[in-house]
């Protein structure tokens, strides 16, 4: 089984909300795998009307630093943003690909809308997404930390803390 954690940055929160970063981690229940961070084109998103809430950008004011570094990363257009998530995801066997986020509901909704406006496939099954608040609300059950990120939104470093929790998780009996 092969588990990958997903955290988005976006400039809205409904499901056809604009991506500025995606970072997807591969890891298991001892070991990060690999990490990988893509910002996809906003100019190509902004074409496909993108939803930008106006809310959420004075929302990331509070978060000026993290916004601006990742504004200024370079940009893949959304072709090539799929390729390299689609081979991230060729290591595993997609029944078998349990895709992590917190939560899915967000993260994932917001990846298959870009995805699927752009006619590209999902390389995952839907029951196969796990949302890492389960994951938190049963360690919290053991009164176990819960790491946090030491970065706020910024993708891989959220991706890092909630795999430390996913896998604490995984080892610990229920």
């Amino acid at each position: 089984m092969t588990h990958f954690m997903i955290d988005i940055e976006t400039l809205s929160t409904e499901p056809n909300a604009m991506i500025l970063a995606i970072a997807v981690v591969e890891f298991n229940e001892a070991e990060i795998l690999k990490q990988t961070v893509i910002y996809p084109s906003r100019e190509e998103q902004k074409k496909l009307k993108r939803h930008v809430c106006s809310d959420t950008v004075e929302w990331w004011m509070n978060y000026a630093e993290e916004f601006i570094a990742l504004k200024d990363e370079p940009q893949t257009d959304l072709l090539e943003s799929w390729v390299l998530f689609d081979d991230i995801f060729r290591s595993g066997k997609k029944d078998s690909n349990h895709v992590w986020s917190k939560s899915p509901s967000f993260d994932l909704t917001i990846l298959k809308s870009l995805f699927k406006e752009c006619n590209y496939d999902i390389p995952w099954n839907f029951w196969n997404e796990m949302d890492v608040r389960t994951a938190q609300f049963k360690l919290d059950q053991k009164n176990l930390k819960i790491d946090k990120s030491l970065k706020a939104h910024e993708p891989l470093a959220d991706c890092l803390a909630q795999i430390h929790n996913v896998q604490r998780f995984m080892v610990m009996d229920c």
